[in-house]
């Protein structure tokens, strides 16, 4: 894998028995992420990806812009390669009412399905060890604590930053020109603890991707998305 720049242009080659090429002019990118998995954190180390968009007869790509480094070489990394996305801002957290939120998403669906189980092998065997299947649901939970510690989001420098947990740990990172909508949405059981979601999305090789924050503030997310409107004050 090698990754060069020239001028206003990314040139990636990459594999072994085939080799593959793809240039990416800096001017067309929307947006970075920086990817952490659950084999890669632990040794501190991340996958950079980006986001980029169509010109010409090209399509938009979504790819691999370096496989592996050490997060703290990612901000050198993108100082060199694209400036534009190297920003790194302390980010605001959530707030401490939405982790009930967090962990009952995480949890819910291994508690039915371990009751359901429990119960079809009582049934069926007459033995109460399909209460062995609720074992799953400490780490489901631990997940949702997991994922509501690492959500949070910036806005620095006229770059919006929203990172947020699928597994591994994920950075978005986007400038406040590529983003082509912003969206804060509020479902009943938000409103009643003045939570929202947050949804930005820009342009990529298949349509289009999202960058969101689930359960922040609501008043955050409207002064989030007044800001990030096409005259926002730049935070």
């Amino acid at each position: 894998f090698t990754l060069s720049r020239e001028g206003d242009f990314l040139y990636i080659k990459r594999g072994l028995l085939e080799r593959r090429e793809a240039t990416i002019p800096l001017s067309r990118i929307q947006a970075i992420r920086v990817t952490e998995g659950v084999l890669r954190q632990p040794f501190g180390l991340a996958a950079v990806r980006v986001e980029s968009a169509g010109y010409g007869e090209d399509a938009g790509v979504s790819t691999m812009l370096f496989p592996l480094l050490p997060h703290d070489e990612v901000q050198e990394f993108l100082a060199a390669a694209t400036p534009e996305f190297a920003v790194n801002p302390a980010l605001q957290k959530l707030p401490r009412r939405a982790l009930r939120r967090y962990v009952f998403r995480a949890v819910v669906g291994y508690l039915i399905l371990a009751l359901v189980a429990a119960v079809a092998w009582f049934v069926v065997f007459g033995s109460v060890l399909g209460l062995l299947a609720f074992i799953l649901v400490p780490p489901s939970a631990l997940y949702g604590w997991l994922s509501y510690r690492d959500s949070g989001w910036a806005f620095e420098e006229d770059r919006l930053v929203v990172r947020y947990r699928s597994l591994g740990r994920k950075t978005a990172i986007a400038p406040r020109r590529r983003l082509q909508s912003r969206e804060v949405a509020r479902s009943p059981f938000q409103r009643r603890v003045r939570l929202a979601t947050f949804l930005a999305e820009v342009a990529s090789g298949s349509g289009g991707s999202a960058l969101r924050v689930t359960d922040l503030d609501a008043g955050a997310a409207e002064t989030l998305a007044g800001n990030l409107g096409p005259h926002g004050a730049s935070a």
